[in-house]
């Protein structure tokens, strides 16, 4: 297996990379942190909410607090805040970044049934 230059295995940060995207809430707060200027600290939940017709924003925030930013932020790819409840990119932000970058230039290649999907959710973020 090949190690990273601070000694993690490549395998491992797939896994735990793919496995961290897989929420809706936390690809959405990527892609959010995508379009905003590197240093730019954004508010919760706005950010990680779809549309703003979805679910119940409290309900969202308790989720985020102790589901999603833990997650995002022992992974290091983002940093976050309770007051005021924000979240800017980590050090490692770079790895997500890539994998989102990719799917949205790849968009048209997708499967067609994979595509509606991402359309979808890219509609409901704009």
């Amino acid at each position: 297996m090949m190690e990273t230059p601070d000694g993690g295995v490549v395998q491992d940060r797939w896994e735990q990379l793919l496995r961290l995207l897989s929420a809706r809430p936390r690809r959405q707060i990527v892609v959010s942190l995508l379009d905003a200027p590197a240093d730019q600290r954004l508010p919760l939940p706005a950010v990680a909410l779809t549309s703003p017709s979805q679910a119940d924003p409290e309900r969202i925030a308790v989720e985020l607090r102790h589901h999603h930013l833990p997650a995002l932020a022992s992974a290091d790819y983002i940093r976050w805040e309770h007051e005021p409840f924000c979240v800017r990119r980590g050090p490692r932000f770079s790895e997500p970044a890539a994998v989102m970058r990719l799917f949205q230039e790849s968009v048209d290649q997708l499967p067609e049934t994979l595509e509606q999907e991402w359309l979808v959710e890219a509609h409901e973020s704009s």
